[in-house]
């Protein structure tokens, strides 16, 4: 599936935090699609490839925001989730943390699944 198409790509710059072993192919497609990236990883090392093909490395989770832009992230596990996006106040603290608290308060699993619904 396509975000957008021709120039459209060209235009639209996307986020991508996590490089590792499934975020680095998938951020490479994206780039190899035509899409402009702001690439964020914990190790700046694992961006190398990504910003010789023309990804821009950017400093915190924030700086791969773009106004009506699209983030991805591929990362770990919970852990590596909430530790990126409760780093930066600019990127989604709030918003993480009223979402994280309304779990707690439903006490449903973080999977999304309500109790006595089959999780997928």
């Amino acid at each position: 599936m396509k975000l957008m198409s021709g120039a459209q790509t060209q235009e639209m710059t996307l986020g991508f935090i996590g490089l590792g072993n499934m975020g680095l192919p998938i951020a490479t497609n994206l780039l190899k699609a035509g899409y402009q990236l702001r690439v964020y990883n914990r190790t700046t090392q694992k961006a190398g490839p990504l910003v010789e093909a023309g990804a821009k490395l950017v400093s915190s989770p924030a700086e791969t925001i773009e106004p009506g832009g699209i983030v991805f992230t591929m990362l770990a596990d919970d852990a590596a989730v909430e530790s990126v996006a409760l780093s930066d106040s600019n990127f989604i603290g709030p918003v993480w943390r009223q979402w994280n608290s309304r779990l707690h308060e439903h006490d449903w699993p973080r999977d999304g699944a309500r109790p006595g619904r089959a999780s997928c």
